[in-house]
Order: C-alpha cells, then sequence, then structure tokens
C-alpha cells in the first residue's frame, strides 16, 4: 500500500510509524499539520 503512495517502509518500524501517522492525521483530515502532507500540497501548486 505504501509503494503505491510512492513511500517505502523498509521494515516494520517504518510500517508502523505510517500507519501512525495516516491514523492521526490522514484519516482526521489534517493534512496540513502533517510535514508529508504539507510538502504534498505544496508541490501541488503551481
Amino acid at each position: 500500500m505504501w509503494k503505491e503512495c510512492g513511500l517505502e517502509a523498509s521494515h516494520a518500524g517504518d510500517s508502523q510509524a505510517l500507519i501512525q501517522l495516516k491514523k492521526n492525521y490522514c484519516d482526521l483530515k489534517k493534512c496540513l499539520y502533517c510535514r508529508i502532507g504539507y510538502e504534498y500540497f505544496k508541490k501541488k501548486e503551481i
């Protein structure tokens, strides 16, 4: 799932961290409070 999003989880710790970020930011629609979401939207601006 993470590779489809352009992220690579090389071990279980990475995967667990990404799951935690998803629960605390993505699922709650707090994209701009997350560094990954912030950078993603910053790149989308033209």
